[in-house]
């Protein structure tokens, strides 16, 4: 909760319109983060517990700034297989969307 209200203040310092929500590519996920997961708000709409993290007891999603540009689609984020060794995915790449490719594919 303290870390997520800390990472709001942070925003509205740095004047950021919207946030993204991004989940722990995992088994461990909850349904709830998965579904979250990729999905964006205005920061008009930050609620802890409903838009914003945490969502759940021991909830590890975090929020990013989302700038809706070519540079969203740049980058990695961390996967964690089955074998507990971490590897990279397309930062642009949902939850869904890893379960999909990566853990049913």
């Amino acid at each position: 909760f303290f870390s997520s209200a800390a990472q709001k203040d942070c925003f509205d310092e740095l004047d950021v319109e919207q946030f993204e929500i991004v989940a722990t590519l995992d088994s461990h996920t909850s349904e709830i983060c998965r579904e979250m997961d990729g999905k964006h708000f205005p920061m008009s709409e930050w609620k802890i517990g409903t838009t914003a993290p945490p969502f759940h007891v021991n909830c590890r999603t975090t929020t990013v700034p989302f700038f809706d540009d070519e540079f969203d689609a740049v980058g990695e984020r961390a996967a964690m297989g089955t074998d507990g060794k971490t590897y990279y995915v397309p930062g642009n790449m949902t939850y869904r969307e890893w379960e999909k490719a990566i853990v049913n594919g």
